[in-house]
């Protein structure tokens, strides 16, 4: 699921553009179709212009369609048409097709012209096919510097760095100087798959080629070593940049900021301010989305300060980003008051506030805002059917989630893989895992998130054959388990039934066998710790290179849950010690080790102390094992005095944990007021009837 949020917050940031552009697109169309309607007798320009606009656009199929009829009228295409009409294939797919309209190319004579040459190579790039952009190149009576460009940007996107490398020493070797384009499409083809030292080679070829001081490239470069995690470098390279822009700032907040290093983007940004580098709509969302990841609230606020300074509080795109903001610092309020001010909230927006009430877990507020949605006649997309799904997901709410079902169904949303695999997540939290499995098995494709909500939902759900058979039919159909996968099947395999399975797969894991995830190996502790395994949970835990709060309460929670109280107590010394903050878990863990460890002194001690300084921390299952711990010690005035005591009302589980207690020490009167108070709560508890049956027995014997 994480993958797929993760997914979910990439799109957000990239819809309201694309959506923008579609509209564009289609007004030059158009535009372009109206005007050539208007000719008697067009000649090859007018035909070229119409198909090089449905071409350019998107819209292959019209422009090849236009250029059959081209010729069928008898207008003979020059090479700025087969330029234009080059255009038209961009995909593998189109491959075939590609190769038919390269042939006619070569019979028309045009085939050593070196403009159609480049964009022979362009196109045989956009169909993916690296042999062919090789013979064409090969072919090429006359190259240029587009010409190389093009071909070493291929070698590179299929990931073969070192022959691109070779090229750019044979293009200089032949008198073909690289230009800020070529390195700019190399970067861009790269991405992210590239090493460090991949880096630093291609900045050495930066600098042999003169181009250090050209700030695109040096902004490129910047992004490259971040994404490669050459933090270091990439600072050292911004801080030599004398002609810094706009775009250099921004993308080194970025770098920090997809690090995770909030502190150092943060300090950037004042930087920047500092030096009168005016900030633009771009700086604002990047630092307000590390104000986000860090949960830096009040810093937040003086960021949307600055950005109504700047006047870009009405953009929505600066705006949205406010919302996310507000909506991961948990100030639900703030995020609908931006919401509100948006003079012409789009449909991205519309989404982001959704996700946020979604995300406090205020899913029925959302769907009301999509009932407000709708009446503003604004389409919903995919982001927004997944923050709907969401919300009904996190209130178990069935019929909600039947009734968005009929709606993307209606918007046509039933094939968007985002969209299904949500709507399996929505079946599968509504305890409806054969309406979630009925969908999985019509899908007609199936990405690993498909897999890993189903494996998810049979694990939430007790279903652990079903997870297990799952699993394996995953693989069978070539899928690699992720550490999603793996930390699913290992909940599901946390029972001593199960464990045989549980450790056959931690035994096949592979990636991550050696350097435990964290995910994964607080998973396996998990599933180790509640089977009774204590030597492999430990054994886990040691190997473990980085511990969080999780990891240290599920090694605890093993301990306390298997009567080994005095470990238990050591280990969350050993955890105060490394400076881990606990949580609720923690606590209700160390005082259910004392419980079951007959430990009272011990666990009154730190009851009195988590009350004192971790008062906020306190839920009812920390009071619950406290007066489990008491009860279990004959303390039964005590356990009672706490419950009535506790800073809310008890539920049902503290008043029959009291009740137990007292059944094993005989204490009738109490034990009449503690069944009475769970009938108030629970008329219908047999279980009450049977322990105060129970308790009455003993008395009279």
């Amino acid at each position: 699921m994480a993958d797929r949020m993760k997914q979910g917050t990439r799109y957000k940031a990239q819809e309201r553009m694309r959506v923008r552009k579609h509209a564009a697109h289609w007004k030059i169309v158009e535009d372009a179709q109206r005007r050539f309607d208007q000719i008697a007798e067009p000649d090859v320009v007018s035909w070229t212009s119409v198909i090089s606009a449905y071409a350019k656009q998107g819209h292959g199929k019209e422009a090849l369609r236009l250029f059959g009829q081209m010729q069928q009228m008898g207008v003979k295409p020059d090479k700025i048409t087969f330029i234009s009409i080059l255009n038209a294939f961009t995909n593998p797919a189109a491959l075939t097709e590609a190769k038919v309209m390269h042939a006619r190319i070569i019979e028309s004579k045009f085939d050593s012209d070196v403009a159609v040459g480049n964009a022979l190579l362009k196109m045989y790039c956009k169909c993916g096919s690296l042999e062919d952009v090789r013979r064409a190149f090969d072919n090429m009576p006359t190259r240029n510097v587009v010409s190389w460009t093009s071909l070493i940007a291929a070698y590179a996107q299929h990931g073969m760095l070192n022959v691109a490398v070779q090229l750019l020493e044979q293009m200089s070797e032949e008198g073909a100087k690289p230009n800020f384009v070529t390195f700019i499409s190399i970067f861009n083809a790269l991405g992210s798959q590239c090493s460090l030292a991949d880096v630093k080679l291609l900045h050495s070829h930066v600098a042999n080629s003169g181009l250090e001081s050209d700030i695109v490239v040096v902004n490129a470069l910047i992004n490259l070593y971040g994404k490669c995690g050459g933090l270091k470098e990439s600072r050292d390279l911004f801080d030599r940049t004398t002609e810094r822009n706009a775009v250099s700032w921004n993308t080194m907040i970025a770098v920090y900021a997809q690090h995770g290093l909030a502190q150092l983007a943060l300090d950037l940004f004042t930087l920047m301010e500092q030096e009168n580098m005016k900030p633009d709509k771009i700086t604002f969302v990047n630092v307000l989305n590390v104000c986000a990841s860090a949960e830096a609230l009040a810093i937040g606020r003086q960021i949307h300060a600055r950005i109504i300074q700047s006047g870009f509080e009405s953009d929505v795109v600066v705006a949205t980003s406010l919302i996310k903001m507000y909506a991961k610092c948990r100030s639900l309020e703030d995020a609908r008051k931006v919401f509100d001010k948006i003079p012409e909230s789009d449909v991205i927006a519309w989404s982001a506030i959704i996700a946020a009430y979604t995300q406090q877990g205020q899913g029925l507020s959302a769907l009301k805002l999509f009932e407000e949605m709708q009446r503003q006649h604004v389409k919903p997309n995919e982001i927004t059917f997944v923050a709907l799904l969401d919300a009904c997901a996190s209130f178990s709410g069935l019929a909600e989630g039947k009734l968005i079902h009929s709606y993307l169904l209606k918007y046509g949303y039933e094939s968007d893989l985002f969209v299904i695999n949500s709507l399996i997540n929505m079946y599968s939290k509504c305890g409806c895992m054969d309406d979630a499995c009925k969908i999985f098995e019509g899908m007609p494709k199936r990405n690993l998130v498909s897999w890993n909500v189903m494996i998810a939902g049979y694990s939430q759900s007790g279903q652990t054959k079903s997870a297990l058979l799952l699993f394996e039919h995953m693989q069978r159909e070539g899928f690699k388990p992720d550490k999603y996968t793996y930390v699913s099947i290992f909940d599901a395999c946390a029972n001593l039934a199960f464990l045989p399975d549980g450790k056959a797969i931690h035994s096949r894991i592979g990636s991550f066998k050696d350097d435990l995830n964290p995910e994964v190996g607080n998973a396996l502790l998990n599933m180790y710790g509640k089977c009774g395994n204590i030597d492999e949970a430990l054994n886990i835990f040691v190997r473990m290179f980085e511990r969080d709060v999780v990891a240290w309460t599920s090694m605890i929670s093993a301990y306390s849950q298997h009567g080994h109280g005095q470990f238990a107590i050591q280990l969350f010394a050993q955890m105060q010690e490394v400076g881990i903050e606990l949580n609720d878990i923690t606590i209700a863990s160390i005082l259910s080790g004392c419980s079951h460890s007959g430990l009272v002194d011990e666990g009154s001690h730190y009851f009195d102390s988590f009350s004192k300084r971790f008062h906020k921390l306190m839920t009812p299952v920390c009071y619950g094992s406290m007066v489990d711990l008491l009860g279990r010690a004959g303390h039964l005035a005590e356990a009672e005095n706490l419950v009535c005591t506790m800073p809310f009302h008890p539920n049902v589980v503290i008043w029959m944990t009291l009740l137990a207690s007292c059944r094993a020490f005989g204490d009738m009167e109490r034990g009449k007021r503690a069944a009475k108070h769970i009938l108030e709560l629970d008329p219908q508890n047999s279980a009450a009837y049977v322990v105060l049956s129970d308790v009455h027995a003993a008395v009279c014997q």
